[in-house]
């Protein structure tokens, strides 16, 4: 029995170890940024959802400002959407492994009385 546990200790340890670069190869990034309106108020509980590799979703404080901070390296789209605005799309956005990015302030448009926002 002593033997077997000291087998298996040994298998599942070598398991580990093979997975320890697969993890250190792959360090997380984040990205950030902050919402606002037109007029220079921040945007609250806007709800965003960062597409690519994988998909996050978060919604912005009540500064306007929001983070993806657990992010896969890779290429993505943001979407924002809240209640009263018309939705705003970013594309084409890199975050490299490890990389700590942050976005330019983004705005959203309210729709002109009477008119729809433009079609996605």
């Amino acid at each position: 029995m002593t033997r077997l546990r000291v087998a298996l200790r040994a298998s599942v340890s070598a398991a580990l170890l093979a997975a320890l670069p697969a993890l250190a190869q792959a360090p997380l990034a984040s990205l950030s940024g902050s919402v606002f309106d037109e007029r220079g108020g921040p945007v609250v509980s806007a709800r965003l959802s960062l597409r690519g590799t994988q998909l996050y979703l978060t919604k912005t404080t009540e500064q306007g400002t929001f983070s993806f901070p657990r992010t896969a390296a890779g290429k993505y789209s943001l979407a924002i959407d809240q209640a009263g605005f018309c939705k705003l799309e970013v594309g084409n956005i890199a975050i490299a492994s490890g990389e700590k990015k942050v976005l330019p302030r983004l705005l959203l448009k309210v729709p002109a009385d009477g008119q729809e926002c433009p079609s996605e």
